[in-house]
């Protein structure tokens, strides 16, 4: 059976950076209420990669992500509500 393991770590890499533009596309335009559970999945999934990959394999994408997540913060899109998910993935 093929898995994750048996990969080298350039498969591996390969494999989380296919995902990235697609992370990047749904907090970018994942912005109604019906859909906060799924961004605020998404803010965490792209976090773990940045963690797993580090800094420097991450850094292409790290600005452009932080500033998504700066928007959300501030509430540029919509007013953050108490029950939404994305804040426990931002603070």
């Amino acid at each position: 059976m093929f898995s994750l393991y048996h990969m080298d770590v350039n498969s591996r890499l390969m494999l989380f950076f296919s995902f990235v533009p697609c992370l990047k596309y749904i907090i970018q335009n994942a912005n109604t209420t019906e859909l906060r559970l799924l961004r605020g999945k998404t803010i965490e999934c792209i976090s773990l990669i940045g963690l797993a990959v580090g800094a420097e394999k991450f850094l292409p994408d790290a600005s452009e992500v932080m500033e998504m997540l700066l928007k959300t913060q501030k509430g540029e899109n919509e007013e953050m509500q108490d029950d939404d998910p994305q804040v426990t993935k931002l603070t």
